[in-house]
C-alpha cells in the first residue's frame, strides 16, 4: 500500500516538472525566435510616372506589421521576425501588389513597389458641370479632368497644365515677355460680342477677370499663373450647353473648375521642390541676319523657383499649407520677374455628417518690361525700320544705330500684380440619400502699374509720368442640394436644386503728368498732373433644376433648367 501510495503521489509530481519543463523550453525557445529579427524597408512609386506615393500601406499580415509611405514614397517595417515573408503594398486609387522577400537577423531588407492603377478605381467624381457630386460614368456631359500626379513633364504655370493636354482647349501665348498670360478657348470662339475666355473657378470660387489690365504697351498677366501649379490636384473643364445650364450666360465659353490638394491626416510631411530654367530666342531671320539686328537686346533668360509644403492632421483636422518663390529674367535685356505665394487648406469634420472646407491663397508679382509691339517707343519696332524709325537715321553695323536705339531704353514700365482669395464649403448629408452643400467665396485681383518716361526721351521730349491702380473683386455664393431615389424597373432618380449669386465690382484710378523739370528721373510731384477714375458693379444670381434618371448606371436621361437675371 505504501508502495502505491508513494507511487501515484509520484505521478503528478513528475507531471507538473515536465510541464514546467516544457514551459520552460518553449519560453527559452521564444525568446531566442523573439531576438532574431530584421527590417524591412524599401519605396512605393506610381508605375506610369515613377513618382511616389504618399501614404500607400504596406504590410505583413501573417505578423502584423505595417506602415505607411512618406513624403518620398519610402516606408519602414522593423520588427519583423526572420524568414520569408509576403509583403503587400496598396493605395486607393492603385492595384494591390504583393512580392516575397527573406528578412535575416539583424539586417534589413530592400524591397520596392511599382503600383499600377487599377481600371475599378477610376471611378472618378466630378463635380463641375453637375448640382452636386457625381459619379463620372453617371455623367451624360463631357468632362476633361486632368489629374497632376498623372502629369510627368515639368509644369511652370497652370496655363502650361491646360495646354495640349485636354481636347478641345487651346492655350495661346501672344507674347514673350515676362508675366505675359495666354488665351484660352476651349472649342473656338462662340461669341462676336461676348467674351471667349471660358469662366474660371478655384476650389468654388469664381474668378473676378480674365486678365490683369495692360499698359505702357505691355502684353496683360493671366489670373491663372497667381496658382503655384505644385499646389493643384486636378482640374476640370467642361464645355457646351451644360456649362451654361449650371453657370449661367456666361458660362457659354466653357468653365474650368481647378482643385488644390487637400491635407491627409497623419505626422506631419514636408516636401520641398526646386525648378530650374534657361530659355532662349530661336533664330527667326535670314541667312545674313538671323535675329534681325537685334542680337544686343537679346539675351539667355534664367529662372528659378523654389517650393515647399506640408500636410498632416488628424481624422477629423487635416492641413495643407505651401509657400513658392519664383525669380528670373527674360529674353529681352531690362526684364525681370520676381514673384510668391502662400496658401492654406483647412479640411475640418465637424460632426459625422458634416465637413468644411477653408481655402485662402495670396500671391504678389512684380516685373519690369520693356515697351513691345508696334509701339513708337518700341525696341523692336524701331530695330525693325531703319532709316525711317523715331531715334534716329542711322543704320545696322554703324556706331550711331546701337545708341540710338539704347535712348528707348531708358523709358521703364513697372508692374505689380496682387491677388487673395479666401473660401469656404461646407458638405451636410443629414440621410443617407440626400447632401447638401454650401460654398462662399470672395476673390479680389489688385494691379498697381508706373509708367516713366524720362526727360529728354525721343517721343515725349518734357518727360512723363503715368501712374494706374486697377482692381476687380468676386463675391461668390453658391448653395445646391440632390437627393437620390428608387424608381421601378431598376431606375434610380436623383433630383437636385441649386442658387448661385456672383457680384463683381470694378475700379480703376489713373493719374498722369507731362513736363519735368530736368533729365533727372521723373517724380509725379515735378509733373502738372490729371487724375481719371472709371469703376462698375454687377450682381448675377440664378436658380437650377435639375432632374436625372439612370437606368442600370448605363442609360442616361439628363435634363436641367435655369433662370437668370442680372442688374
Amino acid at each position: 500500500m505504501r508502495r502505491s501510495r508513494s507511487r501515484a503521489s509520484a505521478t503528478p509530481v513528475r507531471l507538473i516538472a515536465l510541464v514546467a519543463a516544457a514551459v520552460a523550453s518553449a519560453m527559452g525557445s521564444g525568446s531566442v525566435e523573439a531576438q532574431e529579427t530584421g527590417t524591412v524597408r524599401g519605396r512605393v512609386v506610381a508605375e506610369s510616372t515613377l513618382r511616389p506615393l504618399i501614404g500607400a500601406q504596406v504590410s505583413i499580415s501573417e505578423v502584423g506589421r505595417g506602415a505607411l509611405t512618406n513624403q518620398n514614397g519610402e516606408f519602414l517595417l522593423v520588427g519583423v521576425p526572420a524568414g520569408e515573408h509576403v509583403v503587400a503594398a496598396q493605395m486607393i486609387g492603385y492595384g494591390t501588389l504583393e512580392q516575397s522577400t527573406t528578412v535575416s537577423n539583424g539586417e534589413a531588407a530592400q524591397l520596392d513597389f511599382s503600383l499600377s492603377q487599377e481600371a475599378l478605381a477610376l471611378d472618378e467624381v466630378v463635380v463641375t458641370g453637375q448640382v452636386g457630386q457625381a459619379r463620372r460614368r453617371e455623367v451624360g456631359n463631357a468632362i476633361t479632368q486632368l489629374r497632376t500626379a498623372e502629369i510627368i513633364e515639368p509644369i511652370q504655370t497652370a496655363e502650361n497644365l491646360l495646354q495640349g493636354r485636354a481636347p478641345g482647349v487651346r492655350v495661346t501665348f501672344t507674347d514673350a515677355s515676362v508675366g505675359a498670360g495666354a488665351a484660352i478657348r476651349l472649342r473656338g470662339n462662340v461669341s462676336a460680342t461676348q467674351s471667349n475666355q471660358p469662366l474660371i473657378y478655384i476650389d468654388g470660387v469664381r474668378q473676378p477677370g480674365d486678365a490683369y489690365r495692360s499698359g505702357g504697351n505691355t502684353k496683360a498677366a493671366g489670373p491663372l499663373a497667381d496658382i503655384n501649379p505644385n499646389d493643384i490636384d486636378r482640374v476640370e473643364v467642361i464645355k457646351g450647353a451644360a456649362a451654361a445650364t449650371l453657370y449661367g450666360s456666361e458660362a457659354a465659353a466653357g468653365v474650368i473648375q481647378i482643385f488644390t490638394k487637400r491635407g491627409t491626416s497623419g505626422e506631419p510631411r514636408f516636401s520641398y521642390q526646386t525648378d530650374q530654367s534657361v530659355a532662349w530666342v530661336r533664330d527667326w531671320g535670314s541667312e545674313q541676319r538671323p535675329r534681325l539686328n537685334m542680337d544686343p537686346w537679346l539675351q539667355a533668360a534664367y529662372g528659378q523657383t523654389h517650393s515647399i509644403s506640408a500636410t498632416g492632421g488628424s481624422p477629423r483636422f487635416r492641413y495643407f499649407v505651401s509657400g513658392n518663390v519664383t525669380d528670373r529674367t527674360g529674353t529681352q535685356v531690362d526684364e525681370l520677374e520676381d514673384r510668391y505665394g502662400l496658401r492654406s487648406n483647412v479640411s475640418i469634420s465637424a460632426t459625422e455628417t458634416m465637413t468644411f472646407d477653408v481655402n485662402s491663397m495670396f500671391s504678389n508679382h512684380a516685373f519690369e518690361t520693356m515697351p513691345s509691339g508696334n509701339a513708337l517707343h518700341s525696341v523692336f519696332f524701331n530695330v525693325y525700320r531703319p532709316p525711317g524709325n523715331f531715334v534716329g537715321g542711322a543704320l545696322p553695323g554703324e556706331e550711331q544705330f546701337e545708341d540710338q536705339i539704347n535712348t528707348l531704353r531708358t523709358r521703364t514700365v513697372e508692374t505689380t500684380n496682387q491677388r487673395a482669395a479666401l473660401g469656404l464649403t461646407a458638405n451636410w448629408t443629414p440621410i443617407e440619400n440626400l447632401t447638401a452643400r454650401a460654398t462662399v467665396g470672395y476673390d479680389r485681383m489688385g494691379q498697381d502699374q508706373m509708367e516713366v518716361v524720362p526727360f529728354g526721351h525721343p517721343t515725349v521730349p518734357e518727360g512723363e509720368i503715368t501712374t494706374a491702380s486697377w482692381h476687380q473683386e468676386s463675391t461668390t455664393f453658391d448653395a445646391s442640394a440632390s437627393y437620390q431615389f428608387d424608381l421601378p424597373f431598376a431606375t434610380r432618380g436623383t433630383l437636385s436644386v441649386g442658387g448661385q449669386l456672383v457680384r463683381r465690382e470694378e475700379g480703376e484710378l489713373e493719374g498722369r503728368g507731362s513736363g519735368a523739370s530736368g533729365p533727372r528721373r521723373a517724380h509725379p510731384e515735378q509733373c502738372s498732373p490729371a487724375v481719371s477714375h472709371t469703376g462698375g458693379r454687377a450682381n448675377q444670381y440664378g436658380r437650377v433644376l435639375r432632374p436625372a434618371d439612370a437606368r442600370g448606371s448605363r442609360s442616361l436621361l439628363p435634363d436641367g433648367g435655369r433662370a437668370s437675371g442680372r442688374e
